[in-house]
């Protein structure tokens, strides 16, 4: 149970609040997206999600690059007339 404001330590965190997330590594971001970590890399390598930030040795994905490239997918049920079937559709449910 965190400590109320007035015992907490000066300058830590209140934890008890949602801390914002400015990044994701890899296997966090297949997990939001409901998908493998190697599907996050096909999808990086065929140009649907953008590359990963490198910060040293990790590799983070920007909450915002996500949000972005998400948008510019097809919306289901809405035809887009520059492209026919393509790798694309690959990403679409199978039923």
């Amino acid at each position: 149970m965190p400590s109320p404001p007035s015992q907490r330590a000066p300058g830590r965190p209140n934890l008890s609040r949602p801390i914002p997330r400015f990044a994701l590594n890899e296997t966090e971001l297949a997990i939001a997206l409901g998908v493998g970590v190697s599907t996050v890399r096909d999808m990086v390598e065929a140009g649907r999600l953008p590359r990963p930030k490198l910060w040293g040795r990790r590799r983070l994905y920007l909450v915002t690059e996500i949000d972005a490239a998400l948008l510019e997918w097809p919306t289901d049920g809405e035809e887009d007339g520059s492209q026919g079937a393509t790798d694309d559709d690959r990403w679409s449910a199978q039923a």
